[in-house]
């Protein structure tokens, strides 16, 4: 389908296309399920800024040489900033400078074998709370749908919301957290 691309990894495929919604999501911002898709910058206001945290070296060499051209070279806007590195580690700079987070990480925040995730568990969930203004809005991408991930949301500060995805197959999901503003003390 023109404007797809399929990345496999291990053997698992990730779609890296956006993720439409309907006429009931008009509180919520458009969210973009890839940051490098094609065309996703182009709608951000020219002093806006993005920064991609991405793992591995070679998707970045990748996105800047033979797949340039499928992210409409994102990484060579001047609004875009790559980080290479841990998003675990980039997300816990500065608190409250991020108006947006966009995890689209490996298959979705599962919690697997009773390990607590390091991105997806209490202290991940806490570190993204933190990083984004009031009002902020923390889009995470997954595979499948995870009925507790929302309860985790909401448990870390979220007002959250799920928007899965109709058709065959696993049902890509994503998950949507609004920060919560602090609650106002009245004192009399």
């Amino acid at each position: 389908v023109a404007g797809d691309m399929l990345v496999v990894a291990t053997g698992n495929p990730r779609p890296g296309r956006r993720q439409p919604f309907g006429p009931d999501d008009a509180a919520w911002p458009q969210v973009i399920s890839d940051p490098l898709q094609p065309g996703c910058i182009d709608h951000l206001p020219p002093g806006a800024s993005v920064v991609v945290a991405e793992l591995t070296p070679a998707v970045a060499d990748w996105c800047r040489g033979p797949l340039a051209a499928l992210t409409a070279h994102a990484l060579d806007d001047r609004r875009v900033r790559l980080e290479l590195g841990d998003v675990g580690v980039v997300v816990r700079r500065p608190p409250g400078r991020y108006d947006a987070i966009i995890y689209d990480l490996y298959e979705g925040p599962y919690q697997r074998g009773g390990k607590v995730d390091p991105v997806f568990g209490p202290d991940g969930l806490a570190a993204a709370h933190r990083a984004l203004v009031d009002d902020g809005v923390f889009a995470v991408w997954g595979e499948d749908h995870d009925p507790r991930f929302a309860g985790r949301l909401e448990a870390a500060g979220f007002a959250a919301r799920v928007v899965r995805q109709d058709g065959g197959g696993r049902q890509h999901v994503i998950y949507l957290g609004r920060k919560r503003r602090p609650a106002v003390s009245r004192r009399r």
